[in-house]
């Protein structure tokens, strides 16, 4: 039984149903807000933007979303190292 870390805890991947891999929630690269601003808008508006979106995906049959999370320098470093592109 394969099972994965998830925000809520272990899950077991059988009850992950269908899938969307690699989804961007919300932008949070640093800085974009605020040189985007009037494109993006505030906080409570992306957040809600997000909540229907995932709501009506939801309804619509997805039950899992693997939401690509900001790259920190750390984790920049450590794609780079492992990328086949780099070792090249």
């Amino acid at each position: 039984m394969a099972r994965i870390n998830s925000v809520l805890g272990p899950l077991d991947t059988k009850a992950l149903g269908f899938t969307l891999s690699y989804e961007h929630v919300a932008v949070s690269s640093a800085g974009i807000r605020h040189v985007y601003h009037d494109f993006i808008g505030p906080r409570n508006t992306i957040v809600a933007n997000a909540v229907r979106i995932l709501r009506e995906a939801k309804a619509g049959g997805v039950d899992t979303i693997v939401d690509s999370p900001p790259l920190t320098s750390d984790a920049t470093s450590a794609s780079s190292a492992k990328s086949p592109a780099a070792a090249a």
